[in-house]
């Protein structure tokens, strides 16, 4: 599956240019020693079983430092439906972000930041 992050943490599935690859890699805040990004973001699309035509939207986080992630994952320009995450060092966290018909496309952002 194909994603694009811009440089607002928005991904979506589409194709990524190297112009994109770049603001990703630069917009990214929290690393760990070795300077690789701590959070990999995943997204998938599920269909429903019962409402046809309903996708259920999946975001994955994938902590990768030794320090916990607290993050806010919502819809891109949506703050109403907004789920929080807090991911444990070195482990991998799914949230499902929303149940939407019409499509298994959609755009979402997200913010990271080291739970003290």
């Amino acid at each position: 599956m194909r994603f694009r992050r811009l440089a607002a943490f928005t991904l979506s599935f589409v194709s990524l240019s190297a112009a994109d690859a770049f603001a990703i890699e630069k917009s990214i805040t929290l690393r760990n020693a070795a300077g690789k990004p701590c959070l990999e973001v995943r997204s998938a699309s599920r269909p429903d079983l019962v409402m046809t035509g309903s996708y259920h939207h999946l975001v994955t986080l994938e902590n990768r430092c030794s320090r916990a992630i607290a993050s806010t994952v919502c819809y891109k320009n949506s703050n109403l439906s907004c789920r929080p995450v807090r991911t444990r060092p070195y482990s991998q966290e799914t949230v499902l972000l929303g149940v939407r018909s019409g499509g298994a496309q959609f755009d979402f952002t997200f913010d990271e930041r080291f739970v003290p």
